[in-house]
């Protein structure tokens, strides 16, 4: 299905009011439950809303949205627009299940793909970032959303490379954040721009879990190769423990990241379970070649049946082996007592962001970090959220 065609159904009324009294019964099944947990909210949905109007007005009071004309009462006094639709959401989060922590989706790719675009300079780039603020910042008026999520990919980058793309790989060395390559570097400077400018934490999202360690991911389907499940986590990416200032993790925690969530999005993209039913694969030769300078095939043999060959199962327990990641002024957390695979462990949070998070929010505005307030023990509802006094979606 076309994904543009949210944009006309959220013009339905009757759709509407379905879509708000559905959310009443997760917030109020949240609130019942009592326990603090992340709302992801529509992964796409803000990214398509978005492309609509960013080479235009950027205004998010211009995309027509049924809030208040659903006649839904819980969205009864909203502005029918996306203003008004991010505003009812937080409304009902409030009301219902105070508690949770509202994460609203960040699509990269609404004008330019920002993480991978070779052709765009810093210009470009820097351009974007800036309607990306001031679009999402419009959203968060007066009530603001708590945290951001960013998927860097949805497939491997192998998968793409197959499949007619050769901009996907990021280079694990170069510096630059415009043009060619892509790399780490782009990704982390975006990130820590837009948290800055949102004055927000961000968790990433779908990470790729293909590798070049294992001999599983020769490039067949669903045995795809990538590096960035490398580049985070042992016994490729160098990680001495909580306090490894010089770890790919600390340095994505400078720039406002406190969790990574590994998984794959596309259908037959590489995965951490057997997805593909063939077992324990250690092939003797590589399917299909991959990008040349970055795609290597791995020769280590797994002895699981993942589809990666177990480096996510493998790589998220020697991390939680060495300690989460810990910045100056938190608490340690308690020591991991996971039972059965460590796999099941697909978010790797890096340690709630004290002293760099409540920095970040302090360029913005004045209230504790996200760290700070998880370690306290304090809802996000009372003691974490900002208000702006202007261009609010509620209707007075």
């Amino acid at each position: 299905e076309d994904e543009s065609k949210n944009l006309e159904k959220l013009k339905n009324s009757g759709l509407m009011w379905d879509y708000f009294d559905n959310l009443k019964l997760l917030f109020q099944k949240m609130g019942a439950d009592g326990r603090r947990v992340i709302l992801h909210h529509e992964p796409d949905l803000w990214g398509i809303l978005h492309a609509s109007v960013i080479a235009g007005s950027n205004d998010p009071a211009e995309i027509p949205v049924q809030v208040s004309a659903s006649g839904h009462p819980d969205a009864a006094g909203f502005t029918d627009n996306a203003m008004g639709f991010s505003q009812a959401i937080l409304a009902m989060r409030d009301r219902y299940a105070p508690q949770a922590v509202m994460a609203i989706h960040w699509s990269h790719w609404a004008n330019h793909d920002l993480y991978h675009c070779t052709y765009c300079l810093r210009a470009d780039i820097d351009e974007d970032i800036g309607k990306t603020i001031e679009f999402y910042t419009k959203l968060m008026r007066p009530r603001r959303w708590d945290l951001f999520f960013s998927d860097p990919d949805d497939r491997d980058a192998d998968w793409w490379y197959i499949h007619g793309s050769w901009e996907r790989w990021l280079d694990p060395q170069a510096q630059n954040i415009g043009g060619a390559p892509p790399s780490f570097a782009r990704m982390r400077s975006i990130l820590n721009d837009v948290s800055t400018g949102l004055g927000m934490r961000s968790i990433l999202w779908q990470l790729p879990v293909g590798n070049s360690t294992y001999a599983t991911c020769d490039n067949s389907p669903g045995h795809y190769r990538d590096n960035i499940v490398e580049a985070f986590l042992p016994p490729v990416a160098a990680y001495g423990g909580p306090d490894d200032g010089s770890s790919a993790i600390a340095q994505f925690a400078e720039a406002g990241v406190i969790g990574l969530l590994f998984g794959a999005g596309g259908d037959d993209a590489t995965r951490f379970t057997d997805a593909q039913a063939d077992g324990i694969t250690n092939p003797l030769g590589d399917a299909i070649p991959g990008m040349p300078g970055f795609s290597l095939w791995g020769s280590k043999p797994s002895i699981y049946p993942d589809d990666d060959g177990g480096y996510l199962r493998l790589g998220s327990a020697a991390y939680c082996a060495k300690g989460r990641f810990l910045l100056p002024g938190v608490p340690a957390p308690a020591p991991f007592r996971g039972t059965g695979d460590p796999w099941i462990w697909l978010l790797v949070f890096l340690g709630f962001l004290g002293a760099v998070g409540s920095q970040k929010i302090g360029k913005t505005g004045d209230a504790p970090g996200l760290g700070q307030l998880m370690a306290r023990g304090e809802g996000m509802a009372s003691s974490g959220r900002r208000t702006a006094p202007d261009e609010s979606g509620t209707q007075q």
